[in-house]
Order: C-alpha cells, then structure tokens, then sequence
C-alpha cells in the first residue's frame, strides 16, 4: 500500500487560501464617519442584490450598536459595488420616512 505524504500544514494553508477567497467575494468596507453623525461604507461582490443586502446590514448593524436606526441619504449601486450614506437617529425621527430610498436591484 502506497501512502502519500503530504508537506506538513499543507491542509490548513488550503483553508486558509479557500476561506480568504470565499470571503473576498462579499466584502464589506468598514463604516467611515464623514462629518459628525453621517457615515458611509461600501459593499463589494457577490450579486448585485448581496451587495445591497450586505451593504443595507452593516449600515443597520451601525446604527443598532448605538441603539438608533439607520436612516439613508444616499445611495449608489453599480458594477463596482453598493455605496451607502447614512445617519444614525433615535424612533421617531422624520429621517426614517425616507428608509425607502435604498434601491433593489431587479434582479
């Protein structure tokens, strides 16, 4: 019986390399404050709709860790990736009523 011997670490190294790749193809920049209390991030890869959800997520989980709620200013979705401005406000700001301006893509 032939036995294969392979380099030791080669199967972690192979994981890593697969999880590094895997992960690169839904990446979220972290959030960048822009002036006091308006943020912005953007998301990269995967399908056009994961970039909007990916992107719409990290904006909300933002605002939740300061117990608010995201409110869009503006949004941006091409080839490249999904951008998002946002701002974090308290229940019952006005801000809220324009949530719907996130676009989803058709597809």
């Amino acid at each position: 019986m032939t036995r294969i011997h392979l380099w030791p670490g080669l199967v972690p190294a192979l994981a890593l390399v697969l999880t590094l790749l895997v992960g690169g193809c839904r990446a979220t920049q972290e959030v960048v404050a822009l002036e006091p209390g308006v943020y912005s991030l953007t998301s990269r890869g995967g399908t056009q709709r994961a970039m909007v959800d990916n992107g719409v997520a990290a904006a909300e989980r933002h605002c939740v860790a300061m117990d608010r709620h995201m409110a869009p200013i503006a949004t941006g979705l091409s080839a490249g990736g999904y951008a998002i401005r946002f701002r974090c406000v308290l229940s019952g700001d006005p801000a809220l009523a324009g949530r719907d301006i996130v676009p989803l893509p058709s597809e």
